[in-house]
């Protein structure tokens, strides 16, 4: 069967628990770091997921 589009994954089709995309939401506007920098927005751009990890 030939088709125009095909996905095979579900990864970026799949919804987003709403607690998940408030809290990404909020990290995505208030952190900025590149989290492989050393300095100091790049060190809570690094640790900031961890948080939410543990949080949820």
């Amino acid at each position: 069967m030939r088709c125009a589009r095909c996905i095979w994954t579900t990864t970026a089709t799949t919804p987003l628990h709403p607690e998940v995309y408030s809290l990404m939401c909020r990290f995505m506007k208030d952190t900025f770091g590149n989290p492989s920098s050393i300095h100091s927005y790049g060190q809570e751009a690094y640790t900031h997921p961890e948080r939410v990890v543990t949080r949820c």
